[in-house]
């Protein structure tokens, strides 16, 4: 379940520009994965809080970090959530409160 979310990237994010089309596998599942790991293997480089706030959870110089990290984490969870109760037979979107087709 905890992998879902990327899934979720490769199931929907192929892109049309023009006549090109980027595949979904692609950008969902190696360049977004990919970014994020690179932003989070740079993120101590750039870390510029004050010595006072080592060691200190939620510091007041760190907000915008804890919001970046917040919103990122909650789309995560939308994703899975999205993935896991939405998705019916061949991958089709359903609300959880639809019935599925029957599947033979």
């Amino acid at each position: 379940w905890f992998l879902l979310w990327l899934q979720e990237l490769v199931a929907s994010t192929t892109i049309s520009v023009g006549q090109y089309r980027i595949n979904g596998g692609f950008v969902g599942g190696v360049i977004i994965p990919g970014l994020l790991l690179t932003w989070l293997a740079l993120i101590p480089f750039f870390d510029n809080s004050p010595h006072a706030a080592t060691g200190v959870w939620f510091h007041s110089s760190r907000l915008r970090q804890n919001i970046v990290f917040t919103i990122i984490l909650i789309a995560i969870i939308c994703l899975i959530f999205f993935t896991y109760f939405c998705r019916g037979p061949n991958w089709v979107f359903y609300w959880p409160w639809e019935a599925w087709p029957d599947v033979h």
